[in-house]
C-alpha cells in the first residue's frame, strides 16, 4: 500500500541510483521528449524496475507548469503503454503542476475515455494541488487512481514552519522539538486529503 517513490526522474542514472537507494517505485518522464525518445528511456526505467521487483511510471502528453499544457490522446495513451509495459500512466487532462494561475479546464470525459482504453492500468494525475475538490472527486470516479499533491503539501509545511516561526519570536528552540507542530500539521493535511481522495 505504501511505496518510497522517485518522482520525474529524467535520466536512466537517476532510475539506477534511486532503486540502488531501495526506493520501491520511480518514475522516468520523458513527456517533453520526441515520442521515440520517451519510449526507449521510460521502456529501460521500467525493465530496470521489474528486474529488482519495483514498479514504474510514464507519462505521455505534458502535464506543464502554469497554464500551458499538452492534452493526452485515448491513442497517445493506449500506443505508449504497449510501447513501454508500465506501471503506472501520468496523462494530461488539463491539470498544472504548482498552483494555478487561471481557473483549470478539466477534461474529465478524456480521462474516462483513456481508463476505458487502458483497462486495469492505473493512471496517474499531475497537478492535483489547487485542483477543486469536487473536479478532484470527478476525475478519480473516472479513472484516475493516483494524485499528486507536492506544491500544496510543500505550501502547508512552509506556512507551518513561518507559524512557528513567529511562534518563537526569534527565541531558540531544539530543531526536533522545533518540528513535531510541523510535522503534524503536515500529517493532519496529507490525511485530510488521503481520506477525501478515498472517498471517506
Amino acid at each position: 500500500p505504501v511505496v518510497v517513490h522517485l518522482d520525474h526522474g529524467a535520466e536512466a542514472w537517476q532510475i539506477r541510483d534511486a532503486l540502488s537507494a531501495g526506493l520501491t517505485s520511480v518514475m522516468l518522464d520523458g513527456s517533453k521528449l520526441p515520442y521515440d525518445e520517451n519510449v526507449a528511456l521510460t521502456s529501460y526505467a521500467a525493465s530496470y524496475a521489474h528486474r529488482v521487483g519495483a514498479s514504474c511510471e510514464g507519462e505521455i502528453g505534458h502535464v506543464a507548469m502554469g497554464d500551458e499544457n499538452a492534452i493526452t490522446t485515448v491513442e497517445d495513451a493506449v500506443r505508449f503503454y504497449n510501447d513501454t509495459k508500465v506501471d503506472a500512466l501520468a496523462v494530461s487532462v488539463g491539470t498544472v503542476h504548482g498552483f494555478y494561475k487561471s481557473a483549470p479546464h478539466i477534461e474529465v470525459q478524456r480521462c474516462r475515455d483513456i481508463a476505458d482504453a487502458l483497462g486495469d492500468v492505473p493512471l496517474v494525475l499531475h497537478g492535483g494541488s489547487g485542483t477543486p475538490p469536487h473536479e478532484i472527486r470527478a476525475l478519480v470516479e473516472n479513472g484516475i487512481s493516483k494524485i499528486n499533491i507536492a506544491t500544496e503539501f510543500m505550501d502547508t509545511f512552509l506556512k507551518s514552519v513561518k507559524k512557528q516561526m513567529d511562534i518563537l519570536g526569534g527565541g531558540f528552540k531544539a530543531v526536533d522539538l522545533f518540528m513535531d507542530p510541523v510535522i503534524d500539521e503536515c500529517t493532519a493535511h496529507a490525511a485530510r486529503l488521503l481520506r477525501f481522495f478515498a472517498g471517506k
